[in-house]
């Protein structure tokens, strides 16, 4: 498809900086006449609605066009009538706050277009002036120093959080309120039994708004949020095992998780023993079964529970300080890379790693004559 080319700009590959020198010139002529004609007022505003502070007094369609474009700009028209002050509210409701004594009509268009507004409105006691607001911004509320039921009612469906501004909200306003908004409930000071319940379904994790509560309220939220155990005083073993049951990684939220509960979590992951605090031997074991790289969260493992983790995984040989021979055999034939991890890689240890892996060379810093033949006899 051609480009269409409005006066000298091609539409789809627009010469910005030339667009700008352009306006330039416009403003310069507009402020350089002090007397222009309405035609020329008319072309200043179309290229840029700002030039209108340039004009000292502009025609009312002037005006107009202006604010139609850019409501703002009516800061700069000394007393604006009623027709103008509707236009610039009506293209931005803020433009109110540069509107002396705006009467309701005016009010009323610059919170439909925009609830924002009603920051700019001193006496805001009308209620339909609230309602409005509130329709589109629900949080308008805080303006508003007693306002009805019908218009907290409409602000909270708008937006639940609005709910922070009504003085000790009831039953219904708070249940109305979490299911509007995610984030409600931490705006709600005494929230009843029955909102705890209904929140915390929703998200377990609001369980840390709630002060002292009750066992059927932490089950519903852990069932919900196995992390929001973190927020419990000594939960039961029930409640342990729930959390974890999906994500074995919220013992790390348990202070002193029952012993069932770590071996449940580290039969599942291996890893988790690093979130236990002095486990049992035979807890040890059982987790570098899982996964051998839990050797790194034992100190001072024994030969026993070195030979089981390279099992597992040779690689994890990096975290045995030492490692003897028996435990660099079994680590390369686990895994052919573990012998990056071997400070002395003898012919044998290079050997086995070749054999099982052709490219292991990549590991070892110095080959071994032998090794080379036989690489080179296997290619």
């Amino acid at each position: 498809m051609s480009a269409i080319n409005y006066g000298g700009y091609d539409k789809f590959n627009l010469n910005y900086k030339n667009i700008a020198l352009c306006d330039a010139v416009y403003t310069d002529k507009i402020k350089n006449n002090p007397n222009p004609t309405i035609d020329e007022q008319m072309e200043a505003v179309m290229h840029d609605p700002y030039n209108i502070m340039y004009i000292k007094d502009p025609h009312k369609s002037v005006q107009l066009t202006a604010v139609n474009k850019i409501g703002a700009v009516i800061q700069f028209i000394k007393d604006p009538d009623k027709d103008v002050q509707l236009t610039a509210v009506r293209t931005s409701g803020n433009a109110i706050r540069y509107i002396k004594n705006p009467d309701k009509d005016v009010q009323l268009s610059a919170v439909k277009q925009s609830g924002y507004a009603i920051e700019y409105i001193e006496n805001t006691d009308d209620e339909e002036l609230q309602l409005i607001t509130v329709k589109t911004y629900g949080k308008g509320l805080k303006y508003f120093k007693s306002p009805s039921k019908n218009v907290q009612t409409t602000a909270i469906i708008n937006d639940g959080d609005a709910i922070q501004y009504i003085d000790k909200p009831n039953q219904s306003f708070q249940l109305l309120a979490i299911n509007n908004s995610y984030f409600a409930f931490k705006y709600i000071k005494n929230p009843t039994k029955r909102v705890q319940l209904e929140a915390t379904k929703k998200d377990g994790m609001n369980l840390r708004y709630i002060t002292n509560p009750s066992k059927n309220v932490q089950l519903v939220a852990v069932k919900n949020n196995g992390s929001s155990i973190q927020y419990i005083d000594n939960p039961d073993i029930k409640l342990q095992l729930l959390s974890v049951k999906d994500w074995e990684y919220n013992i790390k939220y348990i202070k002193n998780p029952d012993k069932k509960v770590q071996l449940f979590c580290i039969l599942k992951n291996g890893l988790i023993l690093q979130y236990l605090t002095n486990p049992s031997r035979e807890f040890q074991l059982i987790a570098v079964k899982q996964d051998g790289f839990a050797i790194e969260y034992i100190k001072d493992p024994d030969k026993e529970i070195q030979l089981e983790a390279v099992k597992q995984n040779g690689g994890c040989i990096q975290y045995i300080n030492n490692p003897d021979r028996e435990i660099q055999l079994v680590a390369v034939n686990n895994d052919e890379g573990a012998i990056h991890f071997i400070k002395d890689q003898d012919k044998e240890l290079q050997m086995i790693a070749i054999k099982k892996n052709i490219n292991a060379t990549v590991y070892i810093k110095e080959i071994h004559p032998e090794v080379l033949d036989y690489i080179k006899s296997n290619k």
